[in-house]
């Protein structure tokens, strides 16, 4: 069996689609990444970062946060062809320890 057909078999016998897995894949990595930032003592605030191309909902949320009122990403009501790409970038105290 090729590569190919072994993709296709993965991906047919999960209950959801391979988008629907890849917006929770992401939605996994991103709140991981918010929960890293909001326990990093040198971690001050938290940016909601957008793309040139980014939806209205997320241009609308894009700014600074207090880390605990950081918006969740992947946007669920977000239009942009391709999905969310919104990031968090980390507004630091110091540079280095």
């Amino acid at each position: 069996m090729n590569n190919k057909n072994a993709e296709y078999i993965k991906h047919s016998s999960h209950s959801g689609s391979p988008q629907t897995d890849n917006i929770e894949s992401k939605r996994s990595e991103l709140n991981e990444a918010l929960s890293k930032h909001i326990n990093n003592p040198r971690v001050s605030k938290i940016t909601f970062a957008v793309s040139f191309d980014a939806c209205t909902p997320g241009r609308n949320l894009q700014g600074t946060y207090n880390k605990q009122d950081t918006p969740t990403i992947p946007i669920e009501a977000c239009s942009r062809p391709g999905g969310c790409n919104c990031r968090y970038i980390p507004v630091l105290t110091e540079i280095f320890p």
